[in-house]
């Protein structure tokens, strides 16, 4: 996936909670870009991927809950159609450290 689309899937993985629970802040690019400058260096491609991992992880956890089937099928279908298959293992490593499982 090119840093242009990461970043704005990073910013659309964000954004969904916050959509569901109808309390985006009024100022969420704002928001958005303080919480993204506490991890690491932005230009990165690497922390781009980092963050899609966590925000992926959270996203799977909160709109799935206990259901890992759907969290599996999830990554295995939307992954390879959105191309980002490659980083299906560090949602996976994200989702165990968060305790997501």
């Amino acid at each position: 996936m090119k840093m242009t689309a990461l970043k704005e899937r990073v910013h659309q993985l964000w954004k969904a909670p916050h959509k569901v629970k109808r309390a985006l802040p009024l100022t969420h690019d704002d928001a958005f870009e303080a919480e993204m400058r506490k991890h690491c260096d932005l230009r990165c491609k690497g922390t781009w991927q980092q963050l899609f991992a966590i925000f992926s992880a959270k996203f799977l956890s909160e709109t799935n809950g206990d259901n890992q089937f759907l969290i599996e099928f999830h990554l295995a279908q939307c992954s390879q159609k959105e191309g980002w298959a490659d980083l299906v293992s560090q949602v996976l490593r994200s989702q165990d450290q968060m305790g997501l499982d």
